[in-house]
């Protein structure tokens, strides 16, 4: 296994460039802001130490070196992550009465961190600070991963020819919220404010709702907005880049 002053990632960088089938000297220079003397330079100390051949392609020597050097910065920077989020403090919902130094299990529920006494869980934390039930409290020295089921995110469109008669569709608003689970209800425009304010007192989330959606939904929470479908030709350049950050949560487009 290499040592740290063993390790040069601009060479990685190219060697792996060169892996995944790049032969441009001028191209690998370009994306990796390496001058064009240096990459030449990389190459050339390839082909001495038998990493790659003659026409630019990777020998099984050299994808040796990459794998071994590759696990290297891969386990340094999974000790610095952890040793990173061991220091952090976290904060998180009381599920009891909780003293400085306890040891509690986290878990997520509705989208917000919850502790509780004892270690039985897959992930753990010691308690800063102490607590009541439903308090928040405090935490230090998380081991273990957080287990967290993404949401799912519904987005009901008002039709165009419903806006001006929006009585039949308050019965089915009403019974999708109610079969929602508590899901959180996001707003965005007129038509679906006051829909909403037909349908019922709810709490709302009436501003940026796709990006509350979101957020929700990345911490196990569902989801529903509420948009008309003129409003909702707006939205699809947001909704890809949302899909590409956010590539676990599922989405739903549904006509009311």
């Amino acid at each position: 296994m290499p040592k740290s002053k063993d390790i040069n990632l601009k060479e990685i960088a190219v060697l792996s460039k060169i892996s995944h089938g790049e032969r441009s000297i001028a191209k690998i220079s370009r994306e990796l802001s390496i001058t064009i003397q240096g990459v030449r330079y990389y190459i050339q100390n390839f082909l001495e130490n038998g990493f790659i051949t003659e026409k630019v392609e990777i020998t099984n020597s050299g994808v040796e070196f990459l794998r071994k050097n590759l696990e290297w910065i891969k386990n340094f920077l999974m000790d610095d992550i952890d040793d990173l989020y061991s220091g952090t403090k976290w904060e998180a919902i009381s599920d009891s009465f909780l003293t400085k130094g306890d040891i509690v299990s986290l878990y997520m529920k509705d989208g917000y961190l919850h502790a509780r006494y004892g270690n039985s869980g897959p992930a753990t934390a010691i308690a800063t600070t102490d607590a009541k039930l439903g308090e928040a409290i405090l935490l230090t020295n998380l081991e273990g991963i957080i287990s967290i089921i993404p949401g799912k995110i519904r987005i009901y469109y008002i039709p165009e020819n419903k806006i001006g008669d929006i009585e039949p569709l308050i019965k089915s608003m009403k019974q999708i919220i109610e079969e929602s689970n508590g899901a959180l209800i996001g707003i965005i425009g007129e038509s679906a404010k006051t829909l909403l304010m037909e349908t019922g007192n709810y709490s709302l989330v009436e501003f940026s709702a796709l990006e509350a959606a979101f957020e929700a939904a990345v911490r196990g929470k569902d989801a529903m907005v509420v948009v008309s479908e003129f409003r909702m030709g707006f939205l699809f350049d947001t909704l890809k880049l949302f899909k590409l950050k956010y590539k676990d949560v599922k989405i739903e487009i549904i006509s009311l």
